[in-house]
């Protein structure tokens, strides 16, 4: 089974700034349980608005391509939008493990 991702491998992987992830990695043996936590719980959240951005973004250019260039994609397609997305995401995880 696999391991679940560390402190720094979570900020490794969150959409935060350069500066910022370098600052919490350098930081984190200092770092209370309190203080992670919160930090953990900052880098999931990001996470998951990224994800949902990047999900409602991926439905409104399939909807504009069907609307302005008569495309067509049926209702599995607009569900499989998320698989993708998750596939991407484990990759990067896969790539700080």
């Amino acid at each position: 089974m696999d391991q679940p991702l560390t402190f720094s491998q979570l900020a490794r992987i969150a959409p935060l700034d350069e500066k910022t992830k370098a600052q919490v990695l350098n930081q984190e043996a200092g770092l209370s349980k309190t203080q992670k936590y919160e930090i953990s719980k900052l880098c999931w959240d990001l996470l998951s608005a990224v994800f949902i951005a990047k999900v409602d973004q991926k439905k409104e250019e399939m909807l504009r391509e069907m609307a302005e260039q008569g495309a067509e994609y049926e209702p599995e397609d607009f569900q499989h939008i998320e698989d993708e997305i998750i596939a991407d995401l484990l990759i990067k995880i896969d790539g700080v493990k």
